[in-house]
């Protein structure tokens, strides 16, 4: 029989203990998603040209966004393999540097968003995009904010509350979404993508303030110092020597969606709305990849704080299994009702060709799914290696893998070649395989096995 996990009551490394941490996350990870995604409709509703807008403007700030956020959560390993280890006073100094990082990152995000924007908005989207783009990339800093905090109980696999800040979070956000993107007649005067925004910042705002109230309490000072506040440049170095090339692998991967983007808002209307479409139903969905990855990079890296490597290849036959499950019941709206999703984003004011859409949505709906079902393999490995410190690898493989596998075929099909870009999600679903399989390979080359993230750890 399997010994009891440190972490949960369940067998370690089995499908209830990956269950047990993973869905609190996905449903936090969904709750996240899903505040784009109504985003979307709610814009959609509002004006389509809006909701394309913002899908641009997204494109550009979401890889410094979320550049910023990867180096904060990378503290989840640290705390992961500090408790593994049983180190405790030192993971509240890990917390702290990315706290630090995130107060350092305000120098980068307020000048990006007051003065960058009339250089990065192309102009089909510029009037009801840049407001967006303003609010959000000046208060990308909160993102960081709430990764690093978040990272001090997802490394020691206490999920249910930044499961509950992030629900409370994006459910403030869709009613004040509602009230500021729409206005209310003789008291609000609607505010478009500008009051999307400010409902996003909000909602930011209300998570990370939940988080640090409980981070900051007097078990957490006690047991794991989180009121030592002090900069440690050797933690902070370390943190930042694993956590930039998870960032930068964010950045160069996330900006390969941005010139996806440009590429087809080079085509018909209908097709932008078609691809944006997908890409904001694959987002809503990613909180399935991401919330297994953020069980399997905790327990992963308790276990390597433990010195119990036997543990990982159970982790990662858990995880599979539960992917498969659930990119089995996927494919049921994606394939066989994909209009129910499509729909959804199609107001009344519409003036697009909607038999058209519905015609390529069925089309692209079919690859993301493909796309999605050899992605969330990438993240279940991808949770291994991070959580291992081989940053650097996930780094080189998705960037080459993004730009190789996605842009420059993408490229090549629809602008010189001319063809549908209905095209462009089935080279992604090439992109996505391609990708697992070079994954698959690192992983089983066990160069993670010998990584050493701290001075600290040995």
């Amino acid at each position: 029989m399997n010994k009891a996990s440190s972490l949960t009551k369940h067998p370690s490394g089995s499908v209830r203990e990956i269950t047990s941490i993973a869905f609190p996350m996905m449903l936090t990870a969904l709750s996240t998603n899903l505040m784009i995604f109504l985003d979307r409709i709610i814009l959609g509703h509002y004006c389509v040209d809006a909701m394309n807008s913002v899908a641009a403007a997204s494109s550009a700030v979401m890889p410094f966004v979320f550049g910023a956020w990867a180096v904060a959560s990378i503290c989840e390993i640290f705390v992961g393999q500090f408790n593994g280890a049983k180190r405790y006073d030192k993971v509240g100094q890990s917390v702290w540097q990315m706290l630090w990082f995130s107060v350092f990152s305000m120098a980068f995000f307020i000048p990006m968003g007051l003065f960058a924007g009339p250089l990065i908005i192309t102009k089909p989207f510029y009037q009801e995009g840049l407001p967006y783009y303003q609010w959000i990339m000046s208060t990308g800093f909160l993102s960081a904010f709430n990764a690093a905090l978040a990272s001090f109980f997802i490394g020691r696999g206490k999920v249910k509350l930044v499961m509950t800040s992030a629900i409370i979070g994006n459910a403030l956000n869709l009613g004040l979404d509602i009230v500021f993107v729409f206005g209310i007649d003789g008291v609000l005067a609607s505010m478009g993508t500008k009051g999307a925004a400010i409902a996003t910042v909000i909602s930011e705002v209300t998570q990370v303030g939940i988080l640090f109230v409980v981070f900051f309490s007097a078990k957490n000072k006690e047991k794991f110092k989180t009121h030592d506040h002090t900069f440690h440049p050797g933690i902070f170095k370390d943190c930042l020597k694993i956590g930039m090339p998870n960032a930068v692998s964010h950045l160069i991967g996330m900006s390969a969606w941005y010139f996806i983007f440009v590429i087809t808002g080079s085509t018909e209307s209908h097709h932008v709305t078609v691809f944006q479409i997908g890409q904001t139903i694959f987002i809503l969905f990613t909180f399935l990849a991401d919330g297994l990855q953020k069980a399997v990079i905790a327990l992963t890296s308790n276990a390597i704080g433990e010195k119990k490597l036997e543990r990982v290849p159970k982790i990662l036959n858990s995880s599979v299994k539960f992917h498969i499950l659930m990119i089995s019941l996927l494919s049921i709206p994606f394939i066989f009702f994909p209009e129910v999703f499509i729909g959804l984003f199609l107001g009344d004011k519409t003036i697009l060709p909607i038999d058209t859409i519905m015609h390529h949505g069925r089309i692209a709906l079919t690859w993301v799914w493909v796309f999605l079902l050899c992605d969330d393999f990438v993240w279940i490995i991808a949770g291994i290696l991070t959580a291992a410190g081989d940053t650097k690898f996930v780094m080189i493989m998705n960037s080459i893998s993004s730009w190789c596998f996605g842009v420059i075929p993408v490229f090549i099909f629809i602008v010189i070649l001319k063809k549908d870009p209905v095209l462009t999600w089935q080279l992604m679903a090439f992109y996505g395989f391609v990708n697992l399989v070079l994954f698959l390979w690192r992983y089983k080359k066990g160069h993670w096995k010998r990584i050493v993230i701290s001075q600290e750890l040995n």
